[in-house]
């Protein structure tokens, strides 16, 4: 038989667990994870686009839906890949691909083939494929921008919370990152896929094996008041904290703005409502004043909440080394 290693002494085990207790407690440096349904005409975008260059720092989690899904068609419309292109360009700007699995009632093989799709747009649009309006070859403008389409991963609508629905979404999920692993046929070159999760409520610990994000809030500013703060986030670990992500709809939006320009974020409820979800570790957050949601129009506080996220990123670093010396909790 084979000895066993040495055992490590009990004062070393003793400090890593100190560290392995206080390593949720850091300020974590959270995404803006952005519903993206607005059909992009012209510039519709554009806030984004400038937005993304304006806060490197800041990494926008960007959720892409043409049309409940990729569509029917191999490729996008003009439109699409001509501001996809822009987005490929930013390299704070994650792309997901929606599809919706109904709660688990839709038929498997009908979701694997739009993150085929979704899979493809790498593929064929990095061979320089022209891109399709209706079934017609786009301009050679949007020809030329189909030349370096991303799409980074797949998120995931409309999935359950009940664990007997575990194996339904752990295949999907394990086809998702196989087909991102691979090398396309057409060259692009294989990755790691980014894949989120929307049951839109907190859900057991095991749903996170399998992503990288779960939405466990979707819904109003209200009901957040309510009942998530006080009854929901208690229920999530404080480990999987970096892996939840609330989306939160109907926020008042009040802003007012200081002498030099710059928003008043104590006076402005969602910019206190941004700080709080990070000061209470979660890893992604998207506020919107779109009555349930909807997400089909930029948010009236889109700069305040991207100037506290900033923030917080941009000091999160040394919170972080201040935080794991005395052990500082989230703040409840």
């Amino acid at each position: 038989m084979s000895a066993h290693p040495p055992n490590p002494s009990s004062a070393s085990q003793q400090q890593q667990k100190q560290q392995k207790q206080k390593q949720p407690h850091q300020i974590m440096r959270p995404v803006v994870f952005i519903p993206l349904y607005i059909y992009p005409f012209d510039t519709a975008w554009e806030p984004l686009v400038r937005s993304a260059a304006t806060h490197p720092s800041l990494t926008f989690v960007t959720v892409v839906n043409p049309n409940n899904g990729p569509g029917p068609d191999p490729r996008p419309d003009a439109s699409y890949v001509a501001a996809l292109h822009q987005l490929s360009a930013l390299p704070n700007v994650q792309l997901l691909g929606y599809v919706h699995v109904s709660y688990c009632t839709r038929n498997q093989s009908e979701v694997e083939r739009d993150m085929d799709v979704y899979r493809a747009w790498n593929d064929d649009l990095v061979r320089g494929g022209a891109a399709t309006v209706n079934g017609e070859e786009a301009d050679e403008e949007a020809e030329e921008a189909s030349g370096s389409l991303r799409v980074d991963g797949i998120f995931f609508d409309e999935t359950p919370w009940d664990p007997s629905h575990q194996d339904y979404m752990a295949r999907l999920t394990r086809y998702a990152r196989n087909a991102w692993e691979r090398p396309a046929p057409g060259g692009a070159p294989g990755g790691d896929a980014v894949l989120a999760l929307n049951p839109g409520v907190v859900v057991e610990p095991r749903w996170y094996e399998d992503a990288d994000y779960v939405v466990v809030f979707e819904q109003s500013a209200q009901h957040w008041d309510d009942y998530f703060v006080g009854e929901g986030l208690p229920q999530i670990p404080d480990a999987l904290r970096p892996k939840s992500v609330a989306i939160v709809h109907t926020v008042n939006s009040s802003s007012s703005s200081s002498a030099d320009g710059n928003v008043d974020d104590e006076a402005d409820e969602a910019c206190a409502l941004a700080r709080r979800i990070c000061h209470l570790g979660l890893g992604g957050a998207y506020l919107t004043d779109e009555v349930d949601g909807g997400y089909t129009r930029w948010p009236a506080m889109w700069e305040g909440e991207l100037e506290m996220l900033a923030r917080v990123n941009g000091s999160s670093s040394s919170s972080n080394s201040t935080n794991s010396s005395n052990g500082t909790a989230h703040e409840q």
